[in-house]
């Protein structure tokens, strides 16, 4: 059984009777309230989705990260050779599902709740929405159709069968676009959903859909209410430190930790999850980036872009960054670039370049290909080790089968791009289906 601060081994297992208490006790008056929907922050916070396991299981996946002394599961990643009871895949599962869980919760108990002042009813709407989306966005790029969860009735969810991809992408739109309105302007520390949060989620949701206006407008909007007109991005060696000035969400570590447990994954207790050779030499000479950002021990290179023990309260803490501006700037970018406008889309990339110390690009006489060519290689020496950017651009691209086929190891095949549905999920709920090819 779940309450609004407790986990769920699966969204099967979400239980009418305990919901009930949820309603009735959790959200009589504000305060309550907004402890609930601090709740939704804890559990993205304390499952794997939240604690670095996304990245480290999409970059095997794609040409970014291997494992040092690979176990099974972590093989099966890298060669992208997957079985459907793959542990890796099927925590990442449940534990999207979990916040997910977490999140319908709350928005049960503040449907048509008049104890609650309606601006702060509706601010905790829209920010258990914005992470709900959040969830259902990898969702639907990992896994194609998925289980649409969107109540706390066990009946109901224990048989849900897989909803169209679109239909789920619809309602991701349709919940941002809600929460960008009610939600507040700045928020302390940017750990709680604010408007450009929305705003940002919702240019990269256009950018997946190729909707090029859509996601050039919501880029910008989002650079807007961030690092501004002056477009200058703080120091490389800042970036994923709290006040970090291009931070638009970052999420705190849950309370066993004091910083971001993604130093841990990476190489806290020695090189664990190492970057791949062809990342490393893929930084241009003098790239800041590198210099900030990647480690090196006998030979092996890892990302060093969290480096603060979690186990420790006496250094500089780091929280989990889930969007920052730096993609913001790719992502007009490449929407700029995608509607021929070269100009526009080189100016962003040399934002990108300038904080990381390059020469800017000369727009003149460069291509449409040349230019995505070169937004994809800022995306992967920028974006390397967060959250799986680079699995999802080799993906929605189409470039997944060019370039992972190429590379000797990995045994791509058109199915790979979608991940199993675990086996237990399939077990528990015979109205789900299994995913081409497993």
């Amino acid at each position: 059984m779940c309450t609004v601060w407790q986990s769920c081994e699966s969204f099967t297992e979400i239980d009418p009777p305990r919901n009930k208490i949820v309603k009735q006790d959790a959200f009589a008056d504000e305060t309550s309230a907004n402890a609930a929907v601090l709740g939704i922050y804890l559990q993205l916070s304390s499952v794997g989705f939240g604690q670095g396991q996304t990245t480290v299981i999409l970059g095997q996946s794609s040409d970014e990260i291997y494992k040092n002394f690979d176990d099974s599961s972590s093989t099966q990643l890298h060669t992208n050779d997957l079985v459907a009871n793959n542990g890796n895949i099927k925590d990442l599962w449940t534990s999207i599902y979990a916040v997910i869980g977490q999140s319908n919760a709350v928005l049960e108990g503040l449907e048509n709740n008049t104890n609650i002042p309606e601006v702060k009813r509706q601010q905790f709407v829209s920010e258990a929405k914005f992470v709900r989306a959040y969830c259902y966005l990898y969702l639907t790029q990992l896994w194609g159709d998925v289980p649409l969860i969107t109540t706390t009735d066990w009946s109901l969810n224990s048989k849900a069968k897989r909803t169209a991809q679109a239909e789920i992408t619809a309602l991701i739109i349709q919940d941002l676009k809600q929460a960008a309105e009610f939600l507040p302007e700045t928020v302390t520390n940017n750990i709680r959903a604010k408007k450009t949060v929305a705003l940002g989620l919702l240019s990269r949701v256009y950018l997946y859909e190729k909707n090029w206006s859509e996601a050039q407008r919501y880029a910008e909007m989002t650079i807007a209410g961030t690092v501004g007109a002056s477009a200058i991005l703080p120091d490389a060696s800042e970036v994923f430190y709290p006040e970090s000035a291009e931070t638009i969400f970052q999420i705190v570590p849950q309370k066993f930790y004091s910083s971001s447990f993604e130093s841990t994954l990476m190489h806290l207790f020695g090189p664990d999850h190492l970057l791949e050779a062809n990342l490393v030499s893929d930084f241009e000479d003098g790239d800041l980036r590198k210099t900030a950002w990647v480690g090196e021990t006998d030979g092996n290179y890892f990302a060093a872009k969290y480096t603060t023990n979690p186990y420790e309260t006496s250094g500089r803490p780091q929280y989990n960054v889930l969007l920052r501006a730096a993609e913001q700037f790719l992502i007009a970018a490449e929407a700029q670039a995608q509607q021929s406008n070269i100009t526009g889309a080189v100016e962003n990339i040399n934002v990108i370049r300038r904080r990381a110390g390059l020469i800017e690009i000369d727009a003149q006489g460069l291509s449409q290909s040349e230019c995505l060519s070169l937004i994809e290689k800022e995306r992967r020496t920028e974006l390397f080790a967060e959250w799986g950017h680079r699995w999802l651009d080799l993906k929605r691209t189409g470039r997944a089968a060019e370039v992972l086929g190429g590379i000797t190891g990995k045994n791509w095949k058109a199915e790979d791009a979608l991940y199993p549905i675990p086996t237990t999920e399939i077990r528990l709920n015979p109205n789900l289906t299994q995913n081409k090819d497993y």
